[in-house]
């Protein structure tokens, strides 16, 4: 049996699954999470990536193994093309061209692969075609090099999908459907969204991303598969859903599973991906989404049908080629002179029209290339904005928390907003990527982005960060109020993070503290509290003497 390492970057976290691979089976060994950081791969953090998954291998103790990557459905292109009936040889010439018309992506700046589409008689070919970025592909295998592990395989989670639950339905895990050749849907959740798969005879007859919005709230939830299975039957009218086989660890009455049963017009089956397989440190609600991994083994075991690392090329056929030279060489004796002058005519005809491509080619890419620019310098005035803080409110907000103004007295007020972290290249150090907001805004380590290669803008930070920090000093003969001054920081999550309390000196009966803590960005709307003090009376002063009634009492 083969062993292999199974990898998802894109599920809200890190996902790893480890297992052997026989035929049509598959048997798992392990698995293991990290959700640390939820960032999806990309080119820019493709080597932190790496770091983080070698340190999970090493905690988890999985040994090294060739390793396999999901990509999710919204990282890759789908197309499904029609494409004359050829020898099998040149096959893959043939989709390639018909699925590179009307692509929006240069064809140099992605991979493809692709699997045929099953066919009756006398209708014509079809296959389905998977494109991907180049830079993500590259991302993957820097990552996984950058762990010691070898790339064998990157395919689109939503193939990985329909092989899990084939292998739960083989192993009764789910009731199987009644037609071995109908149409199922796979759903997979995580907090980022997920996605929404049906299989068609052997087949990936449709796949739809799910957005993070639909997980807000059953009704919203429902509403998107609904839409889901809509817009499938418009496109399938012939082959109806049988089931919806739901990735998630748990069932019962929370599961999402058994509220979509009871609201969809089809049954909806929840499997556990991992099976019986006990992993530690993988909660039970997350155990669903291994789909992607465990699918991936389980689809190795025969082949993967979509595959970036080793796609479908075309093969030469030695007597093929040679029976097709002899032809050409006769008919060359034939036509002689006068096949000369039409090719040479049409040789021109077509290098004009390249020509005239390639100057519309590259006229596009300079505006592209521009508008990227303008993005990207808009990403980092954003982030520069997003570290601005309107400190009178903070002020104001502070005095208000003030438990008791009588017996406790603001003496410094000190805030800070970070700066922005400008890498300093070393020698021989690369540039950061061309587009980004670093290389945009022309700050130091940039380099502009190369003829012809189109620049990826950063991806914005996963989670909010600090807006700047606030350091508050304190003078009080209470030693109770610095507790609740502190509560009522932790109370207020939204607006302060991490707040410390720190005692000083006592002087003259008074305790001297400071509270320190991480201030968030919060709109005007969210500084609710209101200041109820009341101020002192002013003191009451004694009439106003008048000057000349004074001088006639002295005279």
């Amino acid at each position: 049996m083969s062993r292999f390492l199974a990898i998802d970057f894109d599920a809200g976290g890190l996902l790893v699954a480890s297992g052997h691979t026989r035929g049509d089976a598959a048997r798992l060994e392990n698995a293991a999470a990290s959700f640390d950081d939820p960032r999806p791969l990309s080119a820019a953090h493709a080597e932190e990536a790496g770091d983080r998954l070698k340190a999970l291998l090493a905690q988890a103790g999985i040994a090294p193994a060739p390793a396999l990557v999901a990509l999710g459905r919204d990282r890759v292109i789908f197309k499904e093309v029609k494409h004359p009936k050829t020898a099998p040889a040149d096959e893959p010439a043939i989709v390639r061209f018909q699925a590179q018309r009307d692509l929006t992506e240069s064809p140099d700046d992605v991979h493809m692969d692709y699997v045929p589409v099953p066919t009756g008689e006398g209708e014509e070919n079809r296959a389905t075609v998977v494109f991907v970025r180049k830079d993500l592909y590259e991302a993957a295998k820097t990552a996984c090099e950058r762990a010691g592990l070898k790339l064998a395989g990157v395919t689109p989670r939503p193939f990985a999908a329909v092989a899990a639950a084939r292998a739960a339905a083989a192993t009764n895990a789910v009731p199987p459907p009644d037609d071995p050749n109908g149409a199922v849907a796979v759903l997979s959740l995580w907090e980022g969204g997920g996605e929404f798969v049906v299989a068609d005879h052997q087949r990936l007859a449709y796949s739809r991303s799910v957005s993070a919005a639909a997980l807000g709230s059953e009704a919203a939830l429902v509403g998107e598969v609904k839409r889901s299975l809509a817009a499938y039957t418009a496109a399938h009218p012939k082959h109806p859903l049988q089931a919806i086989y739901l990735a998630e660890g748990h069932a019962g009455g929370g599961s999402w599973a058994a509220r979509l049963d009871a609201t969809l017009p089809v049954s909806v089956y929840p499997f556990d991906p991992l099976g019986g397989l006990a992993a530690d440190g993988v909660p039970a609600a997350l155990r669903g989404r291994f789909v992607g991994p465990v699918g991936l083994l389980a689809a190795r075991g025969h082949a993967l049908p979509i595959n970036f690392v080793t796609p479908r090329q075309p093969r030469a056929e030695p007597n093929k080629v040679r029976s097709r030279g002899l032809l050409g060489l006769v008919a060359l004796l034939v036509l002689g002179g006068g096949a000369f002058a039409g090719s040479k005519v049409m040789h021109n005809s077509l290098d004009d029209k390249i020509k005239g491509l390639n100057a519309r080619k590259a006229a596009v890419q300079a505006d592209l290339k521009a508008q990227q620019a303008d993005t990207a310098r808009i990403a980092a005035a954003d982030e520069y904005r997003e570290r601005s803080v309107v400190w009178l409110d903070e002020l104001y907000n502070v005095a208000v928390m003030n438990p008791d103004p009588d017996k406790m007295r603001l003496k410094e007020f000190e805030a800070k907003i970070p700066e922005p972290k400008v890498e300093q290249r070393k020698p021989g150090q690369a540039a950061p990527p061309a587009g980004s907001p670093v290389a945009a805004a022309g700050l130091p380590g940039a380099k502009p982005p190369a003829a012809g290669v189109k620049p990826a803008v950063a991806a914005k930070p996963a989670e909010k960060k600090p807006a700047g920090t606030l350091k508050l000093v304190y003078v009080s003969p209470n030693s109770t109020l610095p507790d609740k001054l502190k509560e009522l920081f932790i109370q207020d999550e939204k607006g302060y993070q991490k707040p410390v309390l720190q005692f000083g000196a006592t002087s003259g009966g008074n305790q001297e503290f400071t509270i320190t803590a991480e201030v968030m960005k919060k709109p005007p709307t969210e500084y609710t509290r209101r200041l109820t003090a009341k101020f002192p009376e002013a003191p009451k002063l004694p009439p106003p003497v008048d000057p000349d009634a004074e001088g006639e009492n002295n005279q």
